[in-house]
Parts: structure tokens; sequence; C-alpha cells
């Protein structure tokens, strides 16, 4: 974070004054990766530990994390045998909301979607309690959003990157600002909603098989991926539930009763397939990465990755999906909301120029 102070001095008359004003500029010089080392190369089972220390150019305004994509050898030395063990990849499954069934603060009913702000707050859908849970970083229980509350089952939830909240019903989407306040409607859509950076709202149009989008400041919509008539073909959907919006405006079709994950152009009549095969009964959502991968909700988290074309299993999950950051998806399973972490990463602090990351062996 950089200082600037401004001294303006003001002379009316004959008379002068001096103001002092300070602004505060978040710095947007990326650092870059100094090093990285490993302190040992050889563990010990039952608590023996090697830590990787990375450390970057420059502190930064904000934590900097590096992503690591963790595949090798490893070589395994016991009493008896010695032996070797390729690896690819790594998960680790963690629950950050909920884990109950009820109607207490600390559980759900039937918790279909969520979504998560700057902050990382995270915004479940509890549909069956008809109320929209808001659960802090850490918590232990959630926080009714708004506390006014909301009138009809809501099905999901998405946050816009200034964290206004969507609140997804049947054929409906209302939004909210921040602080609770409700500020519009956008009808004919519903089910899962996304909002790209320009501001326009796209949904699902559940009756015609479509995606509609209401441009940035537009009452009306327009189709913008399907034809309006179910089937199986190219140009259609059958039965959409998730869908995702990368940064060009292509979209990424769940087509739940095709059994597919479609690829929809800006301005295109057709759409391209990219995965094919996947169950129509358990096919819920889809996200894709800053690499064009893809996770796919269909009967727990899969990843696909586009340079493989190839589909690998995550972890359980249940209809909705949300990307954080740092390859960690947010996933609805079980009136809870668990996070998956695709990769370990070193997170190294504001204001700080290093960061570890330890890796303990169990026996």
């Amino acid at each position: 974070m950089k200082k600037i102070l401004l001294i303006l001095t003001i002379i009316f008359y004959n008379s002068s004054y001096t103001q002092h004003n300070t602004i505060m500029l978040k710095n947007n010089d990326l650092p870059s990766v100094s090093s990285i080392s490993l302190n040992e190369t050889n563990i010990a089972e039952n608590d023996g530990n090697a830590v990787i220390t990375a450390t970057i150019s420059s502190a930064y305004s904000e934590d900097v994390t590096i992503p690591l994509s963790l595949t090798g050898t490893a070589h395994f030395i016991t009493e008896s045998n010695e032996d070797d063990f390729t690896f690819s990849g790594f998960r680790d499954v963690i629950t950050v909301a909920g884990g109950y069934t009820g109607q207490n603060n600390n559980a759900f009913n039937s918790s279909y979607g969520h979504g998560i702000d700057s902050n990382n707050n995270i915004y479940v859908a509890d549909t069956f309690n008809n109320r929209i849970m808001k659960w802090e970083p850490g918590a232990s229980e959630g926080i009714p959003f708004p506390s006014s509350g909301i009138n009809s089952y809501p099905r999901t939830v998405f946050i816009d990157s200034l964290d206004n909240i969507y609140v997804v019903y049947n054929n409906t989407v209302s939004k909210y600002d921040s602080s609770g306040t409700y500020v519009q409607s956008y009808g004919d859509i519903g089910i899962h909603v996304h909002v790209d950076s320009s501001g326009a709202v796209y949904g699902v149009d559940e009756d015609m098989h479509s995606i509609r989008k209401y441009p940035a400041g537009s009452s009306e919509s327009i189709i913008v991926a399907g034809n309006g008539l179910g089937g199986p073909n190219a140009d259609q959907f059958w039965h959409i539930y998730g869908f995702d919006v990368d940064i060009s405006g292509n979209i990424y079709v769940a087509d739940r009763g095709n059994g597919r994950i479609q690829k929809w152009g800006v301005g295109a009549t057709t759409g391209t397939t990219l995965v094919n095969g996947l169950s129509s009964g358990s096919l819920y959502d889809v996200v894709i990465d800053s690499g064009d991968n893809l996770y796919i909700q269909s009967g727990g988290v899969h990843y696909w990755n586009n340079d493989t074309q190839k589909l690998t299993y995550l972890g359980p999950g249940s209809y909705t999906l949300n990307k954080g950051r740092n390859n960690q998806i947010f996933v609805n399973h079980d009136n809870e909301i668990i996070k998956i972490i695709v990769n370990p990463q070193i997170t190294i602090a504001a204001g700080d120029t290093t960061g570890t990351l330890t890796f303990t062996a169990i026996q």
C-alpha cells in the first residue's frame, strides 16, 4: 500500500488555510517469485515433515497465493522393501458451512445453492427453511440474510464483483445490495444465474430450455444460447440446471437431460460438445477456470482437463458449484458446504515477502 499526502492551500481574500489529505493507493504491480526452496528431501513417517519456502520480489498490498501442481515420483523405503510411487495432483475436502439438518442457525434443510463474496462470506440458499444464511469465514453458525427475511423458497445465490446478492427462485431473480436492501427483480429466468463484469444478468429459461441474458441496464431479456425448443441437437438443450460464463462471454452449459457439457460462443447459433456421456440424472452444474478447465457436478465433483480431455473425480457433492480463488471449489453436499482444494498453495501475507507450506508424513 502506498501513501500520498496532498497539501492544499486555499487563499480566500486576504486569508488562507492549509488542508492535509492522505490518499492510500493499492499497489497493482504484481510481484514475481524470486525463489522456492525445500529444506528436506527425505522425511520419516509419524510426523516427519518438509517445508517449502517461497520468496517474492517485493511485498504486495494483498495476500499473494502461489498454487502448486504436484506430480512426480516418491521413493519409499521400509525395513523390508523399497518402492517408487507415482503421484499426480492433490485434493483436500473441508466443511466450511453447515453440516447439520434442521432449522437452527448451524443447520440447513435442503440447501440447493450458494454464492461467495469478496470477503469469502458464503451465502447459502437454505431452501426448505425459506431463508438465505450468511456464513462468515470460520463461523460455527450463519446469520439470516437479509435480516427481514425472504418470501419464496430460494434455489441458489450469485454474488457479483460489487458484492450484490442475486437470489434465485423458480422463475425470477431478486437483487439485493450487500447491506440486504432490495434493488430489483428479473423475470422469466430462474434455476441458476450469472452476472458478468459489465453487469449483464444471465439465467435459465426453463420452459424454453435456453439461457437468457439481460444486458446491463436493460429491462428486456434475449435468448443467447439455445433455440427455444428442447432437444438433443447441437442448437438445443434439454433441462438445463447450471451454467457458467467466461470472461470472453462464452457460455458453458450443464445440459442435464442430454448428459453433456455444451460450449456456446458469443453470437453462435449452435453449441460444441466438450464432455459427453454424463449421467442425465445427476448432472447439475459446471464452472470454468482461467485455463479453460472444467469442474463438473455429476454424481460428485469431477475435474475436466482441457489439455488431456480427461475427467478426474475430486470429491463428493450435489447441486451447485462455486469457484473460489486459488484452485478452490465450493460445493453443496448433504446440507453442508464443502471446500475442495484441488492443489496446495503457498500464501504470502500482505506486506511480507516469504511464505511456507509444510508437508507432514503419517504412518
